[in-house]
């Protein structure tokens, strides 16, 4: 049970499946496992919503771990957290979710929306119905997800249009990572798998423009694909 639900945690979709077989894997008294499971238990109960176990757990874990342990400051930050969260997740906000309808949502896949300050643009991916990879020259798409731009006019959206954009040599995968506020700048992701790196250009006449890789500070050898952006544009989140 324990491996199984290690298994499940080192996956990407999927780590929520692995809280039941950890559960099981601590009520048995005969197995041996890592007193980091709690930690690991924590950080599920917390995906899962479940604040006051993920309170508990992270609390076993800091009562087993020394204080010089990989995880001892992680697990004090994330009891605060899931204090937090039991905060905000007992309030209670009147809000109205409205679908932003056509030509933006269709019969089609449209997801990761990405919008200015102004709202007088919008960024979005879109996968159509029954489509396979593609590739226009040498404007590619993540799997087979178009990103696509659209103009707000007097309140209304117009016809979104495919974003194109040149990408670098033997890079065959992107998609949107982040929006500077003032909807010129924007952040792609490009790579695949457990190596994909974040790009800045900007947004010119329907193509991202002075696309370049961010400096190896931001990009490693591993997975960067997320950007939120300060409004003065100093601070970078990722």
């Amino acid at each position: 049970n324990y491996k199984i639900g290690a298994c499940y945690l080192n996956s990407r979709y999927e780590k929520i499946k692995a809280l039941p077989y950890l559960e099981f894997a601590i009520k048995d008294k005969r197995l041996q496992f890592p007193k980091v499971v709690y930690k690991d238990l924590g950080m599920l109960y917390h995906l899962d919503y479940q604040f006051n176990n993920a309170i508990k757990s992270f609390r076993k874990y800091l009562e087993l771990a020394g204080k010089n342990d990989q995880y001892v400051l992680y697990a004090q930050r994330m009891i605060e957290v899931c204090r937090n969260a039991i905060e905000i997740t007992n309030s209670s906000y009147d809000l109205e979710i409205e679908n932003v309808g056509y030509p933006i949502s269709t019969k089609n896949n449209e997801f990761s929306p990405l919008i200015s300050a102004d709202e007088t643009i919008m960024f979005f991916m879109r996968i159509e119905e029954n489509a396979e990879n593609w590739k226009i020259g040498r404007f590619e798409t993540q799997g087979n997800a178009k990103i696509m731009y659209s103009l707000n006019n007097i309140g209304q959206w117009e016809e979104p249009q495919l974003l194109k954009i040149d990408l670098p040599e033997k890079e065959e995968y992107v998609a949107l990572a982040g929006l500077a506020p003032d909807g010129e700048r924007i952040f792609l992701q490009i790579g695949e798998g457990k190596k994909a790196d974040i790009y800045e250009g900007y947004f010119s006449d329907g193509s991202v423009v002075n696309l370049e890789k961010l400096p190896n500070s931001i990009n490693s050898k591993h997975w960067e694909g997320r950007v939120s952006i300060s409004p003065d544009g100093l601070t970078l989140y990722f």
